[in-house]
């Protein structure tokens, strides 16, 4: 049976607000504190894994995931790449941030 638009089924993914809320009670961390410009790791890891889910689950152009953090679209772009290749090589990684979809 072909699917078309009407009998395709329908995906659901979880809340934009829900897979932040989830990231954020993961590491332990403020939202606030992962948009500030701060370069340490605890905020760092967290703000990347949110920027390849609004990329990837919600499908938000490379713009609005920089301007999100307050932040230039590369950094969208830089955070999302590193997230991918981790995943591709690292399985606990990528079931970590499986969890979050």
């Amino acid at each position: 049976m072909k699917l078309t638009y009407w009998t395709a089924p329908i995906l659901k993914t979880k809340s934009l607000e829900k897979s932040i809320e989830e990231v954020c009670q993961h590491f332990n961390v403020e939202l606030e504190k992962i948009k500030e410009h701060s370069r340490k790791r605890i905020y760092s890891d967290p703000r990347a894994i949110i920027c390849y889910l609004l990329r990837t689950e919600h499908h938000w152009t490379w713009e609005k995931v920089g301007g999100f953090f307050n932040r230039d679209h590369a950094t969208g772009l830089h955070h999302s790449n590193r997230v991918a290749g981790l995943m591709e090589v690292d399985k606990q990684y990528r079931e970590l941030v499986n969890s979050f979809k």
